[in-house]
């Protein structure tokens, strides 16, 4: 079983991922708009399938972690 810690540290490099492909396509101009509503959500899930789900205190660091990114995060654990 993948430990907390490293689950984390994967799904911290995904949003820092996702926020560097907002970066590259705002610099391409292709959604550039006049109108905020019209711009995309960066929506980041993770679903954690493992027996015992996230530590709450490595989801609040993930959850700030995207906050700062201004991406959208939900964490989705286990109801074993």
């Amino acid at each position: 079983m993948v430990s907390d810690r490293v689950f984390a540290k994967s799904i911290a490099s995904d949003i820092t991922k996702l926020s560097e492909w907002r970066r590259r396509l705002a610099l391409t101009g292709y959604l550039s708009s006049t109108s905020p509503d019209l711009l995309p959500d960066y929506v980041m899930i993770a679903i954690d399938n493992r027996s015992k789900p996230m530590d709450d205190a490595l989801q609040s660091s993930l959850v700030q972690l995207a906050h700062e990114h201004d991406v959208r995060f939900h964490y989705l654990g286990s109801a074993f």
